[in-house]
């Protein structure tokens, strides 16, 4: 499994405890392979779930911190269209 440490928002404290909602947030990259010539998209909740081989459409990790995981629950690279500061990779 690889596991991208992110940082979306500087504005908001990385940590799980953080009082704002949704500033931190786990999510795991479930993305379906794209027809031929096309992407799937880091922002696109229909690439993320909360759980490793759960059903997509949890909110994609595109503001806060938290955790990016990419495990066998998918095969696919993720595309970027914004910036977004990794912190480790492990």
């Amino acid at each position: 499994m690889t596991v991208l440490s992110f940082e979306a928002s500087a504005a908001v404290a990385c940590s799980k405890k953080s009082s704002t909602p949704g500033a931190y947030v786990d999510r795991f990259w479930v993305a379906d392979p794209p027809p031929s010539g096309e992407k799937r998209w880091w922002h696109d909740n229909a690439n993320w779930s909360e759980e490793s081989g759960g059903s997509p459409g949890a909110s994609a990790p595109t503001n806060g911190c938290g955790k990016a995981r990419f495990d066998g629950g998918s095969v696919v690279n993720a595309s970027l269209l914004q910036v977004i500061e990794f912190i480790s990779l492990r």
